[in-house]
This record gives C-alpha cells, sequence and structure tokens, in this order.
C-alpha cells in the first residue's frame, strides 16, 4: 500500500522503545494494539519481550545486582531462558530519548511520598536483593514482584513517557 517493505511490529504498546527507530524511517507505520492485552499495563507481569526491554532501560544501579534484577523480571519463565530474552536486544539500538525519558519518569516517580512500601527504586532493589539467584519465589514475592513490573510497564508506556514531550 505504500510501497514500503513490510517489518515485524511490536504487539505490545510497551516495545514501541525497542522499534522506534526503524518505525520513524517510514513515512507511514499500521501498527494493531488488542486493547486487553497491549493498554493493560497493571494486568500481569507482561510478556518476556517486555521485561527484557525493562532490563535495558532501567538504570545501571538498579540492574547491578544481576542475578537479583533477573530474577525480579523474569515472570513466570526460567532465569536462564529470560537471560536470553535479555542478551537477544543487545547491540538493538534502543532510542536513547525515549530511555532517557523513561529514566526521568522512574526518578519522579520515585519521589513521590503517597508511594506505599517506598520509592519504586527501593522496592525494586530491596526485592532484587532479597531474590538473589532464586528461582522460587514465596506468593508475597511473585504479588511484590508483579507490582513492581506492572509499575514498571506502566511508567513505560507512551502516555507516561512520551506524552511528556520527551520522546
Amino acid at each position: 500500500m505504500t510501497g514500503q517493505r513490510c517489518h515485524d511490529l511490536p504487539d505490545r504498546i510497551t516495545l514501541l522503545p525497542r522499534d522506534i527507530n526503524r518505525l520513524r524511517r517510514n513515512s507511514v507505520n499500521f501498527i494493531a494494539f488488542t486493547p486487553g492485552t497491549s493498554l493493560n499495563m497493571r494486568s500481569s507481569g507482561g510478556k518476556a519481550s517486555e521485561r527484557a526491554l525493562l532490563r535495558w532501560l532501567l538504570p545501571d544501579d538498579w540492574v547491578a545486582n544481576e542475578k537479583g534484577s533477573l530474577s525480579l523480571l523474569t515472570g513466570g519463565m526460567r532465569r536462564d531462558r529470560f537471560k536470553g530474552h535479555v542478551d537477544e536486544l543487545e547491540g538493538y539500538g534502543l532510542d536513547e530519548k525515549l530511555k532517557a525519558a523513561f529514566r526521568a519518569k522512574l526518578v519522579e516517580d520515585s519521589t513521590d511520598p503517597a508511594q506505599p512500601g517506598g520509592s519504586l527504586r527501593a522496592r525494586f532493589l530491596e526485592l532484587a536483593y532479597q531474590l538473589g539467584g532464586r528461582e522460587r519465589l514465596s506468593d508475597e514475592e511473585r504479588q511484590k514482584r508483579a507490582e513492581i513490573v506492572g509499575t514498571l510497564r506502566s511508567t513505560l508506556s507512551p502516555g507516561s513517557a512520551c506524552r511528556r514531550g520527551q520522546a
């Protein structure tokens, strides 16, 4: 229709930062999202590709505890399988403006005194330390992980970072 080649497109709105540089080269992009799964950021831990992208976008001090941060972001996968998803994104050419906007939003949100249980950063670091290299989590740890990942996915959605005019 446009005379341009078709490419695999992100199937989740949170995956746009992964593909935005490629999409910007086109004059027109058609991307279909399913509202029930693509736009509901707090419904679950999301797809492995979303969580792997989060791993690359998070500030370095958040992921310095590699085993713990991977355990936190794995969702229901084995850590070694999830690490494969993370490794696939190395050198992918993530958009630096979006990465900076996401990190700025994390800093902004971390100063919200109304957040229960401390800042998102504090909760992420605490749970990552608590989990370490473990793959078996208690129900409470799974609940904390889901809440943290849901908040990160929500922060990553274009309504949070992009709409602010930073991307």
